[in-house]
């Protein structure tokens, strides 16, 4: 259950203000180094790709508030057609809940689930890196039916 008076809205480009991404990189900070926090959340890149994010027709971004609408959260994804399949499939983008236990990651997740039966997707693709939260993870993602059906590996092509 969702902490009292937190909401999950939907993000709009008017939302993103300095404000803003202040409580995201601060979100983003939490629980990771400092070189792991390069990769994962670049402020100068963050803000160039946000506006072309909105643009897409193809994304989605909710945002977890708290009572005071500080950002506690954020779910971001993208559907993709795979032409192999004939299918629409969703992933995410990025998916951050700045303290467990909080319902927060439920919550966020289901918005995320609802939005892609209403976009007429027929599967969700999730993902984690690993390490300290990897089981904590995979345990949630199987609670809500989903299969470990692979592996993903990655590539840094900027050279780190």
């Amino acid at each position: 259950m969702l902490k009292e008076g937190w909401r999950v809205v939907r993000a709009t480009p008017g939302m993103i203000t300095k404000e803003a991404v202040d409580q995201l990189e601060e979100l983003f900070n939490s629980g990771f180094s400092k070189e792991k926090l390069k990769r994962v959340f670049s402020r100068e890149r963050f803000c160039k790709s946000w506006y072309v994010f909105f643009q897409m027709q193809n994304t989605i971004m909710f945002l977890l508030l708290d009572k005071k609408d500080k950002i506690r959260g954020i779910m971001a994804g993208i559907a993709v057609f795979d032409t192999l399949t004939n299918n629409l499939l969703v992933t995410e983008l990025a998916w951050r809940v700045r303290k467990p236990g909080t319902g927060g990651g439920k919550a966020l997740y289901e918005y995320f689930e609802s939005w892609a039966k209403l976009i007429g997707a027929t599967r969700i693709i999730l993902g984690g890196e690993v390490g300290e939260h990897e089981e904590r993870a995979k345990q949630f993602y199987t609670d809500r039916g989903f299969e470990v059906t692979g592996f993903v590996v990655s590539k840094d092509l900027n050279g780190g």
